[in-house]
């Protein structure tokens, strides 16, 4: 039996631990009984799931230096939700309710589809746009008025994905 490497020690470290964070979060009980449980729990999601894991190479987020870019994305994406929010009530409760539906190409390249996917999340958790499709050279976004679909270019949130998956080493 040979020894597991580091990498493979790493690959299911971090699920692990992060299970574990999320069964204590949630556990209104903080005995030693219920911890315990939450390691056995925890242990065995990272176990029975081990083959369909992320490689390092695929989720940016196992380094703690993408992490942390990620960690201080979420504010910022909170800023925008809240920003969107008032928009979307500003056309909504507007007596001439100036809607202007379109579908718009943004070009974006991110080459780590984990990157790809928390973007166009993102956007669709924006209000008054969705994230129709997603493609290598752009995204199909629908925009609910012409300022959210001309807010898309250049948007901050875009540029901050961008620049953590220009983090990555190809």
């Amino acid at each position: 039996m040979k020894p597991p490497d580091l990498r493979s020690m790493k690959r299911h470290t971090i699920p692990f631990l992060l299970l574990l964070g999320f069964w204590v979060l949630l556990t209104p009980n903080r005995t030693p009984e219920s911890f315990s449980i939450g390691i056995l729990v925890a242990m065995g999601v990272t176990v029975f799931s081990r083959r369909i894991l992320f490689t390092e190479a695929e989720m940016p987020l196992y380094r703690l230096r993408h992490l942390l870019m990620f960690l201080t994305y979420l504010p910022l994406l909170l800023v925008e939700i809240v920003k969107s929010n008032i928009d979307v009530a500003r056309v909504v409760l507007s007596p001439i309710m100036p809607i202007q539906p379109q579908l718009i190409k943004v070009p974006i390249r991110i080459r780590n589809e984990v990157n790809r996917v928390i973007l166009g999340n993102s956007i669709t958790l924006t209000p008054g746009t969705l994230t129709v499709d997603i493609t290598d050279e752009y995204f199909l976004v629908h925009a609910l008025t012409r300022n959210a679909a001309d807010a898309m270019q250049g948007n901050l949130m875009i540029r901050w994905v961008k620049k953590m998956d220009e983090g990555l080493e190809p």
